[in-house]
């Protein structure tokens, strides 16, 4: 999400009150979620939204921690020269519901492979897996890596 500017002036308006001028973000003190914006009576009112102790009863420090993780597991991998899930695209129209999945390795450097909604969907999103793994749930096909719908490109898993 992002913020909110005053449109005559351009001045950041406070999240909690719309008030515009001597606002300023206050980042989560575990790096996970968005900074927010106030006012200096909305900031001295709701502290919970700014300290340790509010941010850590919502979860950013539990998910920074478990998105570290995931990341070193990702970073691993590419460090070994494999590839991990980046996204994923379908297209309602296409014939088989399949999904083309986007692989990144070192550099940027990115594959794809288009494979079946079943085997797509047999492994848990919030996890970094590699094209070896969807292997194991289903065949897969080498795919043009462009962001566009091609129906003569696109082949059909039966």
């Amino acid at each position: 999400m992002g913020y909110c500017y005053e449109t005559a002036t351009g001045r950041l308006c406070c999240d909690i009150c719309d008030k515009a001028g001597e606002v300023r973000k206050y980042r989560c003190p575990f790096g996970y979620c968005q900074a927010i914006a106030f006012c200096p009576k909305c900031k001295k009112e709701h502290p919970e939204y700014t300290n340790k102790a509010g941010h850590r009863k919502n979860g950013c420090e539990k998910l920074m921690k478990q998105a570290l993780i995931k990341r070193a597991k990702q970073e691993a991998i590419i460090g070994k020269g494999g590839f991990v899930r980046c996204s994923a695209l379908s297209h309602a129209e296409h014939p088989g519901g399949n999904v083309k999945v986007i692989f990144r390795g070192k550099n940027n450097v990115e594959k794809a492979f288009w494979m079946s909604k079943e085997t797509y969907d047999s492994l848990p999103l919030c996890a970094p897996f590699t094209p070896e793994d969807y292997r194991k749930q289903g065949p897969l096909i080498e795919a043009r890596n462009c962001n566009i719908y091609d129906a003569e490109l696109v082949p059909v898993l039966v």
